[in-house]
């Protein structure tokens, strides 16, 4: 029987454990071949997202090597690193591979403890077996990899029938950040078949894929779908995924059937009633892997999923939730990186669902709630969604309405609120009116409408954890600021992603590049409702 070798990405600081390496070398010191070491300048560089893709890639176990605590030439790299390394466990645990990433401190003086160190790590990882993604038979794909042409996209989307009418850009929040952008001369360019042109402008991934230039479009230019496809089609250098692309790489990990989540329902808390088979299902999407991705911005959105599961509770549901449940893929979609790991992460999720035995099946991201109504039947067959989907707010709407959630009478005072109409939730999917019959009917809350909303709301910056830039910066203080000259106090959100991405720029330090931050108080509509349903734990705003 063949001994198993495993395959180890060691990454050593520059200053020390390379220099240790480099030590152990000269002084003829051995360990095992089967490390393959990558010098990095700190530490403290290596992000989450790096140690997701060695893994996604096949790599059996990943060693990250610096400096000891106190000895760091950049000061605290090494201190950035072990909170960073931290966090990439607590990912990895969700997936059962917690014992697959190490962290050590070794000096240009430890020759003999670097070769020991990567003695016991190779004897570590060769008795855990291989990494589950050496057999993986689907795969993430990348921009270009499909076969086709612009020109086959315009015929496919109606792009010929622009106007140059100029209501795109005049709607456009990248164009009211950056007067360069344009929809209109993406469409011109596609129309000229100038693929070299589309990619050197980078408009195809400067686009947030929001929609408001395709619901103003009179010619019903079908914009949306242009980008996605394109973006599939046109090869690109351009990397713009955001937190290193850990979420693009968990979603070709999930993709996979050998690889199992042995902690995907570590976030269920003693007192939650959920079940493994039932009528009603609340599917979760990533949210289980965001607070240790989101950690150096310090937001927490998981507590919309205690807080969704208590008011359902509350309102006599069981909801069934899956421990085999997978990312949606709905980032990979609009990222140009479907793959093969796209449909089969559809099929997964579908067969996964059906063999609960569930009838309606919610959702707390509107992402997933879109990719399941509009991209799961083009890779399935349109008859493979045999389940009603649901956005959370629709299903605490009813409740309300059905009186089967009874809220409190009404206090003193006021507090003034507005909502985050989501992207996905809105013009992609046309719900606007769930989300405000919750918060009407909440005692002790005003709701108040911002200028843009509804159909016609704005943006929350980002999507698809692409274009995190100063853009999504400014448009993201733009709207928060909306909501203050609205007069509200609570800006709330409806989707987990814009409820991150809001809290993340409120919490970075400001820059010349962005405009003054507003007071205002970023909540999630399922702990908002928990809270004011006095449900015990009703989660983090």
């Amino acid at each position: 029987m063949t001994t198993f070798e495993p395959e180890i990405v060691a990454m050593c600081c520059n200053w020390c454990s390379y220099a240790g390496a480099d030590l152990a070398g000269v002084s003829r010191i051995q360990y095992p071949p089967n490390v393959r070491i990558l010098r990095v300048m700190c530490s403290g560089r290596v992000e989450v997202g790096h140690i997701i893709r060695a893994l996604e890639m096949g790599a059996d176990g990943v060693l990250v090597t610096g400096c000891h605590p106190g000895d760091c030439h950049y000061i605290s790299g090494n201190e950035q690193a072990e909170k960073a390394m931290a966090a990439t466990k607590e990912i990895l645990a969700v997936l059962g591979m917690e014992d697959r990433l190490s962290l050590e401190w070794i000096s240009a003086a430890e020759g003999q403890r670097f070769g020991q160190m990567m003695t016991d790590f190779v004897e570590r990882i060769r008795a855990l077996g291989p990494n589950p993604m050496k057999e993986a038979k689907v795969s993430r794909g990348r921009p270009g990899d499909v076969p086709g042409r612009l020109e086959d996209l315009v015929d496919r989307t109606g792009v010929m029938y622009c106007l140059e009418c100029g209501k795109c850009e005049a709607t456009c929040p990248i164009t009211r950040m950056e007067i360069a952008y344009s929809p209109m001369l993406i469409v011109e360019e596609a129309l000229r078949d100038l693929p070299e042109e589309l990619e050197a402008d980078k408009g195809l991934w400067n686009c947030i894929t929001c929609g408001l230039c395709s619901h103003r479009c009179p010619s019903g230019v079908d914009f949306l779908e242009f980008v996605r496809q394109a973006r599939e089609v046109e090869t690109s250098s351009c990397d713009r995924c955001a937190h290193g692309g850990v979420f693009h790489a968990l979603a070709g990990i999930m993709a996979n059937e050998a690889v199992s989540q042995p902690g995907r329902l570590d976030w269920v808390e003693d007192g939650m009633e959920v079940a493994e088979k039932g009528e009603l299902l609340y599917f979760t999407g990533c949210l289980p892997y965001f607070e240790p991705v989101l950690w150096d911005v310090d937001v927490h959105p998981a507590g919309a999923l205690g807080s969704t599961v208590r008011v359902m509770n509350h309102a006599g549901i069981v909801p069934v939730v899956m421990a085999d449940e997978r990312c949606c893929g709905h980032d990979l979609v609009w990222s140009g990186q479907s793959g093969t790991a796209f449909a089969e992460l559809a099929r997964l999720n579908v067969e996964a669902i059906k063999a609960t035995g569930a009838k309606r099946v919610v959702f707390t991201c509107p992402e997933g709630l879109r990719t399941f109504a509009k991209d799961y039947p083009r890779v399935l067959g349109e008859d493979a969604i045999d389940f009603e989907l649901l956005h959370i707010t629709q299903l605490f709407a009813e409740l309300i309405e059905d009186g089967r959630l009874e809220l409190p009478e009404g206090t003193d005072g006021t507090v003034p609120l507005t909502i985050q109409d989501p992207c996905r939730l809105g013009r992609h999917m046309g719900i606007v009116d769930a989300p405000r019959k919750v918060l009407d009917s909440l005692p002790g809350y005003e709701l108040r409408e911002m200028e843009h909303h509804g159909l016609n709301a704005h943006c929350c910056g980002t999507s698809s954890w692409l274009n995190c830039g100063t853009f999504s910066k400014r448009i993201q203080v733009e709207r928060m600021t909306q909501a203050k000259d609205a007069g509200a106090d609570l800006l709330v959100t409806a989707c987990p992603k814009c409820f991150s991405h809001f809290n993340c720029t409120l919490n970075e330090p400001g820059s010349d590049d962005t405009p003054p931050k507003p007071a205002v108080e970023i909540v999630d509509i399922s702990v908002l409702l928990s809270k004011t349903l006095g449900l015990e734990g009703g989660g983090d705003r």
